[in-house]
C-alpha cells in the first residue's frame, strides 16, 4: 500500500538526502546507530510527465551508522567506501518504484489519478544498483549517481546535481538552505519504459506509437530549507521545477496528456532517536 505512495515521493529524489533526518547539533558529527521517524506530504504529478497533480501523505523514515552507511526507502542504501577531505564515493542501492496503470494512490489526500495511462500497463518497481561520487568544497556539493535497473525498467539512469548551502538566520531561527540545478540522464530502454508507446500499447490506449530515445531526460533546480527543534528534530521544506528533456516531451505520454514542466514540493517532519556525537 505505501508503494504508490513513496513513488510520488521519488518525484523529489535529488533533495532526498536533506530529509533523511534532522542533522545534529552545530560542529558535532553523529556516531553509532540514528534512527529517523517523521511524516510529511507532497504536491507532485501523478506520474512522470502528468498535467494532474496529488497531494500525498507519505512517511518518512531513515536508518544511518555514523556517516558510513544511510537508507531511507526514498534515498535508498548508500555505503561510503571512499573518503578523502571533501570527497566520498562508493556502492549505492535504490528502488524506482514504478508507475500503476490506474494512477489511483491509497494515501492521496486530494487530487486525481486520472486514467490517462490506461492501456500502458503497469510499470514494476525496479532496484536500481550502482555507485555516487560527492565532492563538498564550502558552500558547495556536487554530486553524481549512475544505476542499473534489475528487473522492471532494464535500464541506466544517472543523476547529477550542484548546490550551494549555508545556515541561515531567519526570524531569530537557524535554518540550513540548500539550493542548485540537476540533470537526469537514462538509457533507451529506461526512457522506452516511462514514455515509449508500443503498438500493442496505442492499440490499447488509443495513443500514437513512440519509440523513446535514451538521452537527457530531465533537467532542472531543487531547493530545500531545514529548521531544526533542538538537538533530534526537524522540518524540511521542499521545492523542485524538472523540465522533461525532448525524448520525454515528445512522447504523446506528455504531449497529448501531459505536461513536460514538472514542479513538486513537501514538507516533512522527522525526530531522530539513538546514536551519539563527536566535535
Amino acid at each position: 500500500m505505501l508503494i504508490a505512495a513513496l513513488a510520488a515521493a521519488s518525484a523529489l529524489a535529488t533533495p532526498v538526502a536533506a530529509v533523511q533526518g534532522p542533522p545534529g547539533p552545530p560542529g558535532q558529527t553523529p556516531t553509532g546507530w540514528t534512527f529517523s521517524a517523521g511524516f510529511g506530504g507532497f504536491y507532485a504529478p501523478a506520474f512522470q510527465g502528468a498535467d494532474e497533480y496529488q497531494l500525498i501523505a507519505a512517511p518518512n523514515i531513515s536508518v544511518a551508522y555514523g556517516t558510513r552507511f544511510s537508507f531511507s526507502p526514498q534515498g535508498g542504501a548508500r555505503f561510503v567506501a571512499l573518503r578523502n577531505g571533501g570527497l566520498e564515493a562508493g556502492p549505492i542501492a535504490r528502488v524506482d518504484f514504478g508507475r500503476p496503470e490506474d494512477g489511483d494512490n491509497p494515501l492521496r489526500i486530494a487530487g486525481q489519478g486520472g486514467d490517462d495511462l490506461q492501456g500502458l500497463g503497469d510499470v514494476d518497481p525496479t532496484p536500481e544498483f550502482g555507485g555516487f561520487v560527492t565532492y563538498r568544497t564550502r558552500p558547495f556539493t556536487v554530486s553524481l549517481e549512475a544505476r542499473q535497473g534489475v528487473g522492471g525498467h532494464e535500464g541506466f539512469v544517472a543523476d547529477a546535481a550542484v548546490r550551494a548551502g549555508r545556515p541561515l538566520m531567519i526570524g531569530g531561527r537557524r535554518v540550513i538552505a540548500s539550493a542548485g540545478p540537476r540533470l537526469r540522464v537514462g538509457s533507451e530502454d529506461y526512457a522506452q519504459t516511462f514514455f515509449g508507446v508500443t503498438e500493442v500499447q496505442s492499440a490499447r490506449s488509443g495513443l500514437r506509437a513512440y519509440d523513446a530515445d535514451g538521452a537527457f531526460f530531465s533537467y532542472g533546480f531543487g531547493a530545500t530549507a531545514t529548521l531544526p527543534f533542538g538537538k533530534r528534530a526537524a522540518a524540511t521544506f521542499i521545492a523542485g521545477y524538472d523540465r522533461l528533456g525532448e525524448t520525454a516531451a515528445d512522447s504523446p505520454i506528455v504531449d497529448d496528456l501531459g505536461s513536460a514542466d514538472q514542479f513538486a514540493v513537501g514538507a516533512l517532519v522527522t525526530w531522530r532517536f539513538g546514536g551519539g556525537a563527536r566535535r
